[in-house]
């Protein structure tokens, strides 16, 4: 009976103890899983960190590439700038009307190259050795008027193409009248429209700027 009581002691500790291997085989099995679910997630969790730094370096590319067509971009304006460049003749003997056009122009056109004559014939000398791509013409000029310098600008063929703007306080439609059909372009009137006379200047010389 001793021996049978100490048996089935022993058989219920070994039932206790594989219950116990089978508690800690669960236990393991569980914690296998876990980790399993935790190596899915650094998995996850690289393959993301993978993609957003794939994605950094997209964005530093795009940024290199736009710094690098900003700067070409720079480049071109600043060579442009540079190239930008015109030639006007001025001709016009007050000083008042000399000084508003150059003011005019280098505080709008700063590219705008003038030049100025008072005397009607010594301007088509200089119109023909210069060669404007705009003349403003003043009509009271002492010694040969505007009407006549327009003349000999239209006759001679080394300045016959160069656009002529009258610019006068005369603004009688029967002189417009004779000075565009002796070849004059455009007619501004005295006081000047500071805003007119810059399209006139643009049109005419091909390079436009603001106002």
């Amino acid at each position: 009976d001793v021996a049978n009581i100490e048996l089935a002691f022993q058989n219920e500790e070994k039932g206790k103890r594989a219950d116990e291997l089978d508690m800690a085989n669960i236990e393991l099995a569980f914690q296998n899983e876990e980790k399993g679910k935790r190596a899915d997630e650094l998995d996850i969790a690289n393959i993301e960190l993978a993609f957003q730094n794939e994605e950094k370096l997209k964005r530093a590319a795009e940024l290199v590439i736009m710094k690098k067509e900003i700067t070409l971009q720079n480049e071109k304006d600043a060579s442009a700038d540079k190239t930008k460049s015109a030639t006007i003749l001025y001709i016009e003997d007050n000083d008042s009307n000399i000084d508003l056009v150059s003011q005019i122009l280098a505080t709008h056109r700063p590219w705008i190259r003038l030049l100025v004559d008072k005397n009607g014939e010594q301007a088509v000398v200089q119109a023909v050795q210069h060669q404007p791509d705009l003349v403003l013409l003043d009509l009271n000029l002492p010694g040969l008027h505007g009407s006549e310098v327009l003349k000999l600008l239209q006759a001679e063929e080394k300045t016959s193409a160069i656009p002529v703007v009258i610019i006068s306080a005369d603004a009688m439609p029967h002189q417009l009248f004779n000075l565009m059909t002796a070849g004059a372009k455009d007619y501004l009137t005295k006081p000047l429209d500071v805003v007119a006379f810059l399209e006139i200047v643009d049109t005419y010389t091909g390079i436009t700027g603001e106002v």
